[in-house]
């Protein structure tokens, strides 16, 4: 799945890109899964656990760089934590006891 190119990629960027890693379908999902949580974001006024706001931030015009941890907010994100093509470029990118060591996503 990875190239040599794409390990010296990684190496000097820190990171890559993987095309087709997830499914359309999964990608779908994350859309709309981050659609819902910026929306939540209207009746938020502050940087909070959740997320990281812009100045000027407000429900009429939102300003949202970042939505932490997204995974403990939706279940379509905790659903990608894992997935076999995903794990198998961190055990080339990150060494095969990445598997054991890494949280699970159950």
């Amino acid at each position: 799945m990875l190239s040599p190119s794409d390990i010296h990629r990684y190496g000097r960027d820190g990171f890559i890109v993987v095309p087709n890693v997830l499914s359309q379908s999964e990608v779908a999902g994350l859309r709309s899964a981050t659609d819902a949580l910026v929306e939540r974001s209207r009746s938020v006024e502050n940087h909070n656990e959740i997320y990281d706001l812009e100045p000027g931030h407000s429900a009429a015009e939102l300003r949202v760089p970042r939505i932490k941890t997204p995974d403990k907010w939706d279940a379509r994100f905790a659903a990608v934590v894992r997935p076999p093509g995903i794990v198998a470029c961190l055990k080339v990118l990150w060494g095969p006891t990445f598997a054991s060591t890494a949280p699970s996503s159950t």
